[in-house]
């Protein structure tokens, strides 16, 4: 993208950018056109560019605010042209407010606000704009009310995840998390996802803002060097020393630029080279940047920073071979031994972590506690995740520690109040050390959760999967044991109701 845009900042003329609008202006009305008849399943408006509709509507409003400006600006097309580009521009509108983006309104409303204040005095800027919000706004409205949102998952609740990235951010305050590293930090800082069974069940991949994931990820140092790399490219000039394209191109970069505050748009390549295109045609040529050339410091800084990210893939991807090797050996000691190199490499994977414990389980004679040490490693990096406290009080039962098997089960339970290995783990513990009454208390209560678990494993189609199959799994023959131990009823079956 940075080789994209500095050739086409330098290279691209006047006829070029105009080349560059109606490109998008076509690019827009069939994406956003796709979304009305091309239906994926479970992803609603999304048309051709899945799996989410914010990705046709970040097009939308680079077109709407580009059209606009376009269509308004005294030199701008001529004639029929002219139409077509206010045609564009209420299509584009018309497409936001059908996909009901709250986004979408807003960043289309400061795209056209940019080019107002421009063109207009203040005096004259300020009731235009005020009555194009005041539509914009009364048009989402409208639309929401008949749209819900009903068909869209619960589990993106952007202010807390964009609290959770402010955190990490402040967890990685000089250097970040890391490139791409931003799922994993989440796990630090998860939330109760507010569906299904599972408390922290979601994972957030992404911070639903660009903003804030380059926050967390290259740390505020580095968002500030961005912002600051985004300023200096572009520099737009005097409206009146600008011609069309550049204020059109300056009013879909200002939109779009909007939309990434609340969303994540430009891990999608098409969508960043679309990004980057608007910035170089609203950008000013080198004519006029002639005796701004940077000297040997800054020269030899920015390849150094050209040539570490050319190579920022390698770790990550030997990571990777690593792990998927250790998954395929079939040598136990070769295993253990590419998993430590993987885990030395990337010490803050959760995952990797797990990975290695099992190994050392696999080892002959087995290593409990060097699987323990795994475990509580990977709790302290996500302490929400309650199947590392569970597998660690499994462990710390083989060994007879009774009183750390309460505790760390309840940890596990206190996480996930539906995870039944936790429970029955408990339930023995108490036998173990003669708190009989409190063993029934915890029996009855795994008892009474599998018998509510047990219409909703029935009634799905594969069953549960992943981090609920591992909650929701019940142990028939322990319970059975520890409920004639504790001399209560050994059957926890399930039974339909007799009507």
């Amino acid at each position: 993208m940075a080789a994209f845009f500095s050739l086409a900042a330098s290279l691209w003329g006047d006829r070029e950018r105009q080349y560059w609008f109606w490109g998008l202006a076509v690019c827009g009305a069939v994406v956003g056109a796709a979304s009305f008849w091309v239906e994926v399943p479970g992803y609603p408006k999304v048309g051709v560019l899945p799996p989410y509709y914010n990705y046709t509507v970040f097009v939308e409003t680079a077109l709407f605010s580009a059209a606009l400006a376009a269509a308004l600006r005294r030199d701008g097309p001529r004639g029929p042209w002219r139409w077509a580009a206010g045609a564009f521009a209420a299509f584009a509108l018309a497409h936001i407010l059908w996909a009901c983006s709250r986004g979408g309104l807003v960043a289309a409303a400061c795209g056209a606000g940019v080019f107002a204040w421009r063109h207009l005095s203040r005096r004259r800027f300020l009731l235009p704009f005020l009555a194009l919000a005041a539509a914009l706004a009364l048009g989402g409205v409208l639309a929401l009310a008949t749209r819900a949102k009903s068909d869209v998952a619960q589990s993106f609740k952007r202010p807390q995840i964009w609290k959770a990235a402010v955190q990490i951010a402040l967890d990685h305050p000089v250097f970040g998390a890391g490139p791409g590293e931003f799922a994993d930090a989440f796990l630090k800082h998860n939330f109760p996802a507010g569906y299904g069974l599972g408390n922290y069940r979601a994972r957030a991949e992404h911070a639903h803002s660009e903003v804030l994931e380059s926050a967390a990820e290259f740390g505020w140092p580095g968002l500030i060097l961005l912002l600051a790399a985004l300023w200096a490219a572009l520099r737009p000039g005097r409206p009146e020393h600008s011609t069309w394209p550049r204020e059109a191109a300056l009013a879909a970069f200002t939109a779009m630029s909007v939309q990434c505050l609340a969303d994540n748009m430009l891990h999608l390549p098409g969508l960043g080279l679309l990004y980057v295109s608007a910035l170089a045609a609203a950008a000013r040529g080198p004519e006029v940047d002639s005796g701004l050339i940077p000297g040997p410091v800054w020269r030899a800084l920015a390849l150094s920073g050209l040539l570490l990210a050319s190579g920022a893939w390698i770790p990550g991807w030997l990571v990777q071979r690593w792990d998927a090797a250790a998954a395929g050996s079939l040598d136990p000691a070769a295993r253990l031994e590419l998993l430590m190199r993987a885990a030395r490499l990337a010490p803050a994977d959760p995952y990797l972590r797990e990975h290695l414990a099992r190994a050392w389980l696999a080892q002959g004679p087995m290593r409990r506690d060097a699987a323990r040490r795994q475990f509580a490693e990977a709790e302290k990096i996500s302490p929400f995740n309650a199947v590392y406290p569970a597998t660690q009080a499994e462990l710390l039962r083989r060994d007879g520690a009774w009183r750390q098997v309460l505790e760390a089960a309840g940890r596990a339970k206190r996480l996930e109040p539906f995870y039944l290995q936790p429970r029955l783990l408990r339930a023995e513990a108490f036998l173990r050390l003669g708190r009989v009454a409190a063993a029934r208390a915890e029996l009855a209560g795994a008892c009474q959760v599998h018998l509510f678990l047990e219409p909703a494993r029935r009634a799905a189609p594969q069953g549960f999967a992943g981090y609920e199959a591992l909650l929701f799994s019940f142990d028939r023959s322990r319970y059975g044991e520890l409920a004639r131990r504790a001399g209560l009823d050994p059957d926890c079956s399930w039974r339909p109701r007799s009507h």
